[in-house]
């Protein structure tokens, strides 16, 4: 396990324009067993302030092996110029109920996997 301390400071999200998600569209079935209904990314920049980044994403696993092959991932970062914070992290059953939610105490970070030495970080999630 790595260490937890870099994705605990909170950073407020950037807030997507009002109505975006309520389209209703959604991807269509995928032979690989998994889709993203959306992977948006919402931009705060100002000059002179701190710029920003929130990541959206909705992916749809259709088979238990998608479960389990989405249910851990990484956030590649580079902790010299960059923070990184979870802001959500939801998993929904079939129906559309809540069966989990991200906890950050499990989160961690580590050195990615690399032949090449960096100062880049993940944070598996």
């Amino acid at each position: 396990e790595g260490e937890q301390t870099a994705s605990r400071e909170p950073i407020e999200p950037v807030l997507l324009p009002a109505g975006l998600l309520s389209s209703g569209a959604s991807a269509q079935p995928s032979e690989t067993g998994a889709r993203y209904d959306y992977h948006l990314r919402a931009v705060h920049f100002v000059p002179g302030e701190v710029a920003r980044v929130t990541d959206y994403q909705r992916i749809r696993a259709q088979d238990a092996e998608r479960v389990r092959e989405l249910s851990t991932f990484s956030l590649g970062f580079d902790p010299t110029y960059e923070r990184i914070y979870v802001n959500r992290l939801r998993v929904f059953d079939a129906q559309g109920r809540l069966v989990q939610e991200g906890e950050r105490s499990s989160f961690y970070v580590l050195d990615p996997k690399s032949d090449i030495p960096t100062l880049a970080k993940e944070l598996n999630v």
